[in-house]
């Protein structure tokens, strides 16, 4: 699971998209991180 994490921390540097890191973030954890 940790090379997914890292594959993501890659994606948000590259684009730096908030919207396409916070949905990732809900479908890996359903629940709410705030």
């Amino acid at each position: 699971m940790t090379h997914l994490i890292i594959s993501l921390i890659n994606i948000v540097k590259e684009k730096k998209h908030t919207l396409v890191f916070e949905k990732t973030v809900n479908v890996l954890t359903p629940s709410p991180v705030h």
